[in-house]
């Protein structure tokens, strides 16, 4: 299934594609634009070779909205009238571009989106190969190799048609395949049982992953008590948080403590490419007896550093926090956000959040 805006992008380039029946345009390409542009393009094809439609669509974009970030693509063959997946190369591209495009591709299941991240498996990532590797026994990584998405399939996310992998201890980074973009420097829980029963006990996570903003590389690892201080500031250079954090640092070592016993908690940061930390954001898996039993990742303390924000760090980061849910066993992403914030109402609603809920909180000191 795709959502309603993709399916509208693909009745656009079906048209498009009506007309590419002759031997040198035979595949429509259209891209959807953040801003909600649709840039289309056909292909050339030449003795010599010639460009996919999907590199002229976005060589189309590139002279028009350069500042408009592509969200989405998807190609149609004329003669057919079929939806058809991106070639290798315009993979490669798109990948380096932004791991986090959406392709809408044909399944068995029918048409869905999948990020280009996660039908480039093991791709060759140049921005990857200029990231420091810390001394053995860091307590971090020992190498990070390429990230397979823009977030989480750094969590071995199946590609079109491959079985899932089954959801991991919320603890731990669950190891996954060779194609999941992280390389642990120490040995993990190896994930829960068939059933999906989390262990019990926490194991701390031993790899880290990458997200991209833009050309830049970040990294997300699970917080180390030695974090805290600067976390504690990050939640502090907040218009709110300004007015309730602060209180002894010893308070938050003892809640850091809590919530990295807990494997239900994951407490992330996200590291730049000096080491500085750039973001935070607390992940909490939440079973439950509705939704048939269903478990929910919880977001909370969403923070990006003054100096990245407005960078597309943080769409990054609630990429990687729903690969994350994914990954074990989540079937629902939730987050609550003060009724004052009106430009992270717009930010989450822009990736896909409704405000289907009213919440309510009372103080209980």
């Amino acid at each position: 299934m795709i959502t309603e805006d993709l399916r509208e992008l693909v009745e656009a380039v079906t048209d498009e594609a009506r007309r590419c029946d002759s031997g040198d345009h035979t595949v429509a390409a259209a891209l959807l634009t953040a801003g909600g542009e649709v840039v289309r393009g056909l292909n050339t094809h030449h003795y010599l070779g010639g460009p996919c439609a999907e590199m002229v669509a976005l060589s189309n974009h590139a002279a028009r909205f350069p500042e408009d970030p592509v969200r989405a693509v998807v190609a149609i063959h004329g003669p057919t009238g079929q939806v058809i997946a991106p070639c290798g190369m315009c993979r490669q591209i798109l990948f380096e571009l932004d791991p986090g495009i959406e392709c809408v591709v044909p399944t068995v299941r029918g048409l869905e989106a999948h990020r280009v991240g996660e039908l480039l498996p093991l791709p060759y990532d140049r921005l990857a190969l200029s990231r420091p590797t810390p001394p053995a026994g860091s307590g971090t990584r020992a190498g990070v190799a390429s990230s397979a998405g823009s977030a989480g399939s750094a969590f071995g996310t199946a590609p079109s048609g491959a079985a899932s992998p089954g959801p991991a201890s919320p603890g731990t980074m669950p190891p996954g395949p060779a194609a999941s973009g992280s390389v642990s420097s120490g040995s993990a829980s190896s994930g829960t049982s068939g059933s999906g029963t989390v262990p019990s006990g926490a194991a701390r996570s031993t790899a880290a992953s990458l997200v991209r903003a833009g050309d830049r590389a970040f990294t997300v690892e699970q917080a180390r008590s030695e974090h805290v201080p600067e976390i504690v500031e990050l939640l502090h250079d907040d218009v709110l948080g300004r007015e309730r954090e602060r209180a002894d640092v010893g308070t938050y070592l003892a809640a850091f403590e809590e919530i990295d016993g807990d494997p239900h908690h994951f407490l992330a940061v996200v590291l730049d490419e000096e080491g500085r930390l750039a973001g935070t954001m607390q992940l909490t898996i939440l079973p439950g007896l509705s939704r048939g039993g269903a478990r929910r990742l919880q977001i909370e303390a969403v923070r990006i550093a003054a100096g990245e924000r407005g960078s597309g760090l943080g769409t990054a980061m609630l990429a990687w926090a729903e690969d994350y849910g994914r990954s074990r066993g989540a079937v629902l992403a939730q987050l609550t956000s003060d009724g004052s914030r009106a430009d992270a109402h717009r930010f989450y609603e822009r990736l896909g959040y409704a405000a289907s809920h009213s919440g309510f909180k009372k103080p209980l000191g």
